[in-house]
């Protein structure tokens, strides 16, 4: 008898703990089976506006919405030209699983990690959420809740002149502890084109480049890629593909002769862009879409470098997310009218202010000073400074250049730069000849030279410490930056490992050179081009990092000159380097366009990449000229045999004798072009003709490696 009244007992005390606890733990698994669609017959565009209900208006601008369907209409009263949120026919693709329709016909997607699985799932608001709406007349709340996994997403639409708007404010995103959100897309079919469609998709990915619709390309590799470029605190075990970045936020749709430019006002630092054309992306559709990071995710391996493990910080990005489309309507929409339009942008919003491009360099020179170098002191290895170019040297390399304006920047030129550690003291290394020598220097190059102080990677001295100043991983580990082996793309285990600064140091660095510099100009290097976080107890997001650096750039009182910098540092630089002159060149591209040119030339003066750093010299020079680049080269003094096992020993094509003859090749064009914005760009089969505002057309002809141009006096 005692045994069966103890054993009813356990029974029960075991449904009462389930009753208590298994709710709260357990996470849904997704749906399989798709709700009832009521948007799964072919219909017309103008049969679905006739149902849906216009929520905003302003002079230029209707927005329509379809509740029970999660389906926005924006009506450009101009032309009555319709672009959707989502496809009206999406129900219909017999190219989509049920779950990519939902995905397509929702205005929200969420990717969220479970912990309990370690494992990321998605959700869309079209299946998984009851949608509320209400409206202050302005603009539009629409409240995605997504109750079965405990989170909720408030999203707010307006009307512009001509864009709508689209925000979530931080705090407006909540969820359970068990359902962390990992990124969320919203309006992320918002323009997509079908298969029987003509256009295409500029995406900013180095100099820029085109996807046209249904290119056929179905086994090529989507498009995704950070806006500016992967966090480097997620180190790689092997070396990534050379690529170029998104430096610029935004992508555009073209179709119909009507265009959208989306452009990411806030959350830029944490998105990502994703293209895909018809198949390829598992439907019909071409579409292009942005994705903000919520909680940062890791990988690492235990063992073996098979099945890595995941794991998402439990800390939110306390960041806000607006992203704006731009609708623009001329009859004869062109990569150029669209550039312009962020152009606007830049000036009107960002407030960058044009500067005078007639009285920007021809040429950058870019020096390199000196750098750390094993050698064998008494049988025993020490590392020791060794001096590639000297002040003197550099003043020898610069003289013998014949164009008149030069801008010389010169890295490694201090002690702490040369040992790799923090770099803000502003004094010139003894190893490269001292200070009178340096001061002679910057006479000599009129006030055009430009110290570097790049600050990414560090070694432990200055006060700063690895253990306290390295920015962490999201995995808890310390972030490092290796070298990786030329021939097999492995982390070189021979090689000195440094530190990732974490960006809560950039404020007192910062304020350190604006004491210390020697000169009114400073050269930022790369440090406005790289973007990463730390998820450490200095927790710091990538969107945290850009407004530390902007803050310190704003109090920073110098001539700033910057490596391909991002688009939020543009309003305080005076002139850029390393502007790509191509894209990635991935498969699913169809060819480059040189957009980031077309937005800034005649605004602020830039250079291409070092022309002697190609591998097709020819090519590089000729692009660079066309686009209206100032050239720009990598130098050292020192034989190139000298960089060998340093650090510098990628700058071995350094050595270049041919720049007076790239010069007077390509001067009459640069100088002619100077401060002109490009107003045409036609892609040809070989090459490609190119238009400036004063009339300059030039002609490449890539097959050949030669350039014609007109109205230029030679």
């Amino acid at each position: 008898m005692k045994r069966y009244i103890i054993l009813s007992l356990i029974v029960i005390s075991l449904l009462m703990i389930i009753s208590v606890y298994g709710y709260e733990t357990d996470i849904p698994a997704e749906e399989t089976a798709e709700s009832t669609d009521i948007s799964s017959e072919m219909r017309s565009e103008n049969d679905v506006l006739e149902n849906m209900e216009c929520v905003l208006e302003n002079e230029n601008l209707k927005l329509y919405l379809k509740k029970d369907e999660d389906l926005f209409a924006l009506v450009n009263k101009k032309n009555n030209y319709i672009w959707w949120s989502s496809p009206v026919n999406a129900g219909c693709d017999e190219n989509a699983t049920d779950a990519l329709k939902s995905e397509l016909k929702s205005s929200l997607v969420i990717s969220y990690y479970s912990e309990n699985s370690s494992s990321v799932s998605s959700l869309k608001s079209a299946k998984d959420a009851d949608i509320s709406y209400s409206s202050d007349g302005n603009s539009l709340t629409a409240e995605y809740d997504f109750r079965k996994y405990g989170i909720n997403v408030k999203a707010e639409y307006s009307l512009g002149e001509d864009f709508i708007q689209a925000d979530i404010l931080s705090e407006n995103i909540s969820e359970n502890k068990n359902c962390l959100v990992c990124g969320i897309s919203i309006m992320n079919a918002f323009g997509a084109a079908d298969s029987s469609e003509n256009g295409y998709f500029i995406i900013p990915d180095g100099s820029g480049a085109v996807i046209n619709f249904n290119n056929g390309k179905i086994n090529a590799k989507q498009y995704s890629s950070m806006v500016y470029g992967d966090d480097m605190t997620a180190s790689s075990e092997k070396k990534a593909a050379n690529s170029e970045k998104i430096s610029l936020p935004l992508y555009s749709i073209v179709k119909n002769d009507n265009a959208v430019l989306a452009v990411i006002r806030k959350g830029d630092a944490n998105a990502t862009l994703n293209s895909a054309v018809s198949i390829q992306s598992s439907t019909s559709y071409n579409k292009a879409y942005f994705t903000f990071t919520v909680h940062e995710k890791d990988s690492y391996y235990i063992g073996s470098e098979e099945n890595p493990i995941t794991v998402c910080n439990n800390k939110k990005n306390n960041n806000d997310i607006s992203l704006r489309y731009y609708i623009l309507d001329d009859n004869d929409i062109s990569y150029c009218n669209i550039a312009e339009k962020y152009r606007e942008y830049l000036l009107s919003e960002l407030n960058v202010s044009a500067k005078d491009c007639l009285k920007s360099p021809d040429i950058y020179i870019d020096l390199y000073g000196g750098a750390l170098k094993k050698q064998s002191v008494l049988g025993i290895p020490v590392y020791q400074k060794q001096c590639f170019t000297s002040f003197s040297q550099a003043q020898k390399l610069i003289s013998d250049i014949d164009a008149e304006n030069k801008a010389v920047s010169f890295r490694n030129w201090t002690d702490d730069g040369i040992e790799h550690k923090t770099d803000f003291s502003g004094s010139p290394s003894e190893t490269l000849s001292g200070k009178t020598d340096f001061q002679k220097l910057c006479e000599y190059t009129e006030n055009k030279l430009y110290p570097v102080s790049e600050n990414i990677s560090f070694s432990s001295g200055n006060g700063y410490s690895r253990l306290s100043d390295s920015a962490i991983r999201v995995s808890g580990s310390y972030s490092e930056i290796s070298a990786y082996d030329y021939a097999y793309g492995v982390k070189d285990k021979f090689r000195k490992k440094y530190s990732l600064l974490s960006p809560s140091a950039l404020s007192r660095i910062y304020d350190e050179i604006s004491e210390n510099y020697p000169s009114e100009n400073i050269s930022l290097g790369k440090s406005l081009s790289v973007l990463y976080g730390d998820y450490g107890k200095n927790y710091t997001s990538r969107e945290d990092m850009k407004n530390i650096i902007i803050n310190c750039l704003e109090k920073l009182d110098m001539n700033i000159l910057a490596e391909n910098p991002n688009a939020y540092a543009l309003p305080y630089i005076d002139c850029i380097t390393d502007i790509p002159v191509n894209s990635s060149r991935y498969d699913i591209f169809d060819y480059d366009i040189p957009f980031y040119q077309m937005v800034l030339h005649g605004i602020v003066p830039y250079s291409c990449e070092p022309v002697n750093s190609s591998a097709n010299t020819c090519d590089m020079l000729i692009k660079a000229a066309a686009y209206g680049s100032a050239l720009n080269y990598d130098l050292v003094y020192s034989d190139v045999s000298e960089l060998k096992n340093t650090e510098a020993d990628i700058y071995f094509y350094s050595n270049y004798s041919n720049i007076n003859q790239d010069y007077q090749l390509a001067k009459d064009i640069i100088k002619a072009v100077k401060d002109c914005t490009i107003t045409a760009y036609k892609p040809l089969e070989k090459g490609f003709e190119i238009s400036y505002s004063n009339n300059v057309k030039i002609i490449y002809d890539g097959k050949n490696y030669k350039m014609t141009d007109s109205n230029i006096k030679h």
